[in-house]
C-alpha cells in the first residue's frame, strides 16, 4: 500500500470519528436545552375561589399533581353544594400547562361559560364555573 493511499484512508476514518463525535455533542446539547426549556415552564398554580358571601376573602387552592374537585369529603377540593357531583372535575398539568377536565358530571363544568367537552388548556384569569361556585385560575411563573 502506498503512502498515499494509507493517508486517504486514515483522513477518511479521522472524518468519520469527528463527524460521530459533533453529532453525539450536537444530541447532547438538544437534550439539555429540552430540560431547561421544560424547567422553565414549571409554574406555580392555584385556583381562587369567589366569595360567596359578603366580606368573606377568596379561598386559594394550590395545584399540584392531579387535583380532584367535588362533593366527596375525599376530594382536594371539597365542595358541598349538591349540584357538584361526588367526582365532578379535575385539574392536572402536561407539558408544562394546566388542563382542566369534566369527569362525566351532572350539571356540568365551565370556562368562561362554555361547557368542558374535552381537556381544557387553563389560561390565567380563566373563569371556572362548577355548580354555584367560581374560580379563577392563576400562575406565576
Amino acid at each position: 500500500m502506498s503512502l498515499d493511499r494509507w493517508l486517504a484512508t486514515d483522513n477518511a476514518v479521522n472524518l468519520v470519528f469527528l463527524s460521530a463525535a459533533y453529532l453525539f455533542l450536537f444530541l447532547v446539547l438538544v437534550f439539555i436545552s429540552l430540560d431547561w426549556r421544560k424547567a422553565g415552564k414549571k409554574m406555580k398554580a392555584w385556583l381562587e375561589l369567589e366569595p360567596q358571601k359578603v366580606g368573606e376573602e377568596p379561598q386559594k387552592f394550590f395545584l399540584e399533581g392531579e387535583v380532584i374537585i367535588g362533593r366527596n369529603e375525599k376530594a382536594d377540593i371539597f365542595l358541598t353544594d349538591r349540584r357538584v357531583s361526588s367526582r365532578h372535575a379535575r385539574i392536572y398539568q402536561q407539558e408544562g400547562y394546566f388542563y382542566l377536565q369534566d369527569l362525566g358530571s351532572t350539571n356540568g363544568t365551565f370556562v368562561n361559560g362554555l361547557p368542558v367537552k374535552a381537556p381544557y388548556r387553563l389560561e390565567i384569569g380563566d373563569k371556572i364555573t362548577i355548580g354555584p361556585y367560581v374560580f379563577f385560575f392563576e400562575a406565576s411563573k
